[in-house]
């Protein structure tokens, strides 16, 4: 993290931070490994509420939803960025009250497969609105807007709740509109290619 002084200097206004840091590192190479790939994640160890292990879906979809309120809508790279941000942030934070004994397996288990629903949500979010603005919205082939009939099933160990640090996604993506259908902005493609383009 020395090439950022930032961070040095962050560390050593916050020794509550420091001390935390050095603990766990020494305890996990994979925090120490998190934490050199993305120090920003060094403000999350100074967290007041460090200590409180609470992850409910509604109350990290909301804390992520005013994250992303202080970007433009129409900045789809910085939404993104914010997106990677608080799902590393989050999963960061299990390891932590787990590496504690705050947090047993199980319940670590469950809160990483909640911070990958909600980031797939939110994705889904994201990737529609983005879409309908370039190409309007999925018609019939009658020509009504059809909403987003758009749909992630989960395999593996996200299907299973069995989610850990190491975990890839195994998801399959469906759609319901009709293929031959067109979008109805002003610039028109055919639905499949926009569902296809969303994945």
């Amino acid at each position: 993290i020395a090439r950022r002084s930032t961070y040095i200097v962050y560390l050593l206004e916050n020794l509550d931070a420091l001390q935390r840091v050095t603990h766990l590192c020494g305890m996990s190479p994979w925090v120490a490994a998190r934490l050199s790939e993305m120090p920003i994640l060094l403000y999350e160890l100074s967290d007041r509420h460090i200590d409180e292990a609470v992850f409910e879906k509604n109350l990290l979809a909301a804390e992520l939803q005013e994250q992303l309120a202080s970007v433009g809508s129409d900045d789809l790279e910085a939404q993104m960025d914010l997106l990677r941000q608080f799902k590393n942030a989050a999963v960061l934070k299990v390891a932590v009250f787990e590496l504690l004994d705050v947090l047993p397996l199980m319940k670590a288990s469950d809160a990483l497969t909640v911070i990958a629903e909600i980031v797939l949500d939110k994705a889904i979010d994201l990737a529609w609105q983005n879409m309908v603005v370039r190409f309007g919205c999925p018609c019939s082939l009658q020509g009504e807007a059809l909403g987003c009939q758009f749909a992630i099933v989960a395999y593996g160990k996200l299907g299973g709740l069995e989610l850990g640090y190491g975990s890839d996604l195994d998801l399959v993506m469906l759609y319901d509109a009709d293929p031959q259908g067109e979008t109805d902005g002003e610039k028109q493609i055919e639905n499949s290619i926009f569902f296809h383009r969303m994945a």
